[in-house]
């Protein structure tokens, strides 16, 4: 069974605009971020809408609206 964690935004914004953290990872967070903000302006949706989940085996990282 894939277990998941939530993540609050504090950490994905820590990890995107980190200057040390992997390269990867911190596009993947910008990209989810930059998607946040797109979908909060068009469905007038606020932060808290919006849920990050990351899987605890690989390290992956969803984004769900909620």
């Amino acid at each position: 069974m894939i277990k998941y964690v939530n993540i609050n935004i504090e950490r994905i914004k820590s990890i995107a605009f980190n200057p040390e953290t992997n390269g990867g990872k911190a596009i993947l967070c910008q990209d989810l971020l930059i998607r946040m903000k797109n979908i909060k302006e068009e469905e007038g949706l606020s932060e808290s809408n919006f849920v990050f989940l990351q899987n605890t085996q690989t390290g992956e990282i969803k984004m769900k609206i909620v």
